[in-house]
C-alpha cells in the first residue's frame, strides 16, 4: 500500500509541470533595431541574498541582454511568473538576437553601443546549499534610450 501511495505521490508531482504552446509567434523582424549601433551603456552587479544574509554575487555568470519584443515578453513572463508551467515550443533562433558578457568576481556587468529600446537583463545566479543547488535566475527590464549610461541592480 506504502508502494502504490508513493508512486501516485511521484506521479502527481510531474504532472504538476506542464508546458503551454506560446501564443506570439517567433519574428526575426521585432530585433531589427536592436542589431543596430546605439549610444547607450548599461552597467550594473548581479547577486541574491542568501536566507542568512549573505550575498552570493553571479560571479562569472553569463548576463544577457535581451531585446524586450512581445515574443522576449511572453517567453520570460512565463519563466518568471508561473513556477509549474512553461513554454513550449520557444524557437531557438530567438537566443541569436541577446548580447552577452560574464560577469566579473562581484557580480559586476557591462554592455556598450547598446541601441535604445526596451531590455531584459538575466543571469543565473546558484550555489551549493550543503549537498542542494539553490538560487535561481534574475531578471530586470530596463528602458535605455541613446547616449543613456544607466547603472542597474540585478537582483530580487
Amino acid at each position: 500500500m506504502k508502494k502504490i501511495a508513493l508512486v501516485l505521490a511521484v506521479l502527481a508531482l510531474a504532472g504538476c509541470i506542464t508546458t503551454r504552446p506560446m501564443t506570439n509567434i517567433y519574428n526575426p523582424s521585432e530585433y531589427t533595431k536592436y542589431h543596430q549601433a546605439g549610444t547607450a551603456e548599461v552597467k550594473g552587479q548581479a547577486f541574491l541574498k542568501t536566507a542568512g544574509g549573505e550575498v552570493r554575487f553571479g560571479a562569472g555568470e553569463t548576463v544577457s541582454l535581451i531585446p524586450a519584443t512581445a515574443y522576449s515578453e511572453e517567453v520570460i513572463g512565463y519563466i518568471q511568473n508561473y513556477q509549474f508551467i512553461r513554454p513550449s515550443g520557444v524557437d531557438p533562433r530567438w537566443s541569436e538576437h541577446f548580447k552577452k558578457t560574464t560577469a566579473d568576481g562581484n557580480g559586476n556587468f557591462e554592455f556598450a553601443d547598446v541601441p535604445a529600446g526596451t531590455y531584459y537583463l538575466e543571469c543565473p545566479i546558484y550555489w551549493m546549499a550543503g549537498d542542494k543547488e539553490t538560487g535561481h535566475t534574475v531578471y530586470k527590464k530596463v528602458e535605455v534610450h541613446d547616449g543613456d549610461k544607466i547603472k542597474v541592480v540585478l537582483t530580487d
